[in-house]
């Protein structure tokens, strides 16, 4: 993974902060990840809170049980590829959901 080590400042107004913090949490990033994706280009989406936490509930239940560390690390691997595709849609998703909808 890249290491961040550049800045960008933004100035905002109060009303902005709070709307970007509320968003940013609804899609379950961080402000400077709900901003570094928006600004790159990625349409991000929210999900059903309760349906994403009962999932991830239940699947750290399963972790939680005696597994052999192959099963549990490709298990991890799943639960985070799952995660992005819920949260994040690439510029390539967003390009062919719009051709669909102008065919």
């Amino acid at each position: 993974m890249n290491e961040k080590t550049q800045s960008i400042y933004v100035r905002v107004t109060r009303q902005e902060k709070i709307k970007i913090e509320q968003i940013a949490a609804k899609c379950g990033l961080s402000i400077s990840e709900y901003l570094r994706k928006r600004a790159l280009g990625f349409a991000l989406q929210t999900v059903q809170s309760s349906a994403f936490y009962d999932f991830s509930k239940s699947l750290g239940e399963l972790l939680n049980q005696d597994l052999s560390e192959e099963f549990e690390t490709t298990a991890l691997m799943l639960f985070d590829q799952m995660q992005k595709q819920l949260l994040t849609l690439n510029k390539e998703s967003i390009t062919k959901i719009k051709q669909g909808l102008e065919d």
